[in-house]
């Protein structure tokens, strides 16, 4: 067991904005580490693609209509179909929403793909994914 001292102290680590919260975001900059600068990159690129009028948010719609999932090596491979895929992003991006569940800011989008970036082993495998899927 951890004593409460050393849990306290870990916790006011964890806890970046002090709400007495741990959210996904903070676990995994905390647990985890973020993604690489090169990765990030291409994430930026992405939003700025979905986010044209600079407006601060994309509409989960939007972005499911934009969102090749075909190209998606886990669809092109076989192992989950194109509607499975659109259904996991959904509710992945239904959890991250920190404000309002139809509409994804850039932190909740780069937070995501902070977590999917976990289970692409290179940078060459995540830039590909991110340009068949969101076609930058």
């Amino acid at each position: 067991m951890l004593p409460q001292q050393d849990f306290e102290s870990v916790w006011r680590v964890v806890d970046e904005n002090n709400d007495g919260v741990i959210d996904y975001g903070e676990f995994m900059r905390s647990f985890i580490g973020e993604m690489n600068e090169t990765r990030r990159a291409v994430v930026r690129k992405v939003y700025r693609k979905l986010d044209p009028r600079k407006c601060g948010f994309v509409n989960l719609l939007d972005l499911q209509k934009l969102y090749r999932a075909r190209n998606h090596p886990l669809v092109a491979n076989g192992n989950v179909s194109e509607s499975e895929l659109l259904r996991q992003m959904k509710e992945s991006f239904a959890q991250l929403c920190h404000t309002d569940a139809r509409n994804i800011s850039y932190v909740e989008f780069t937070e995501y793909y902070e977590g999917v970036s976990l289970t692409v082993p290179t940078d060459a495998d995540f830039i590909n994914m991110m340009r068949n899927c969101w076609g930058v």
